[in-house]
């Protein structure tokens, strides 16, 4: 499995946990601004490719 981001800000690792079962952690280089990314996930041996966003928001304002 090879998962890569769109963006430089987000870094990714791939672990297999069991046959055909993975676990993919993305994390963000800096939390103190908000940035987005699109991971690109594509199955060795397919030609499927799969899509997920990952995205660092600043906490809601408590009032």
């Amino acid at each position: 499995l090879k998962v890569t981001s769109s963006s430089p800000d987000f870094e990714t690792k791939v672990a297999e946990t069991g046959k055909g079962q993975f676990k993919i952690d993305v994390q963000p280089h800096d939390t103190s601004r908000n940035m987005a990314a699109t991971l690109t996930i594509q199955p060795e041996g397919s030609s499927k490719t799969f899509y997920a966003m990952a995205r660092v928001t600043n906490a809601p304002a408590i009032q």
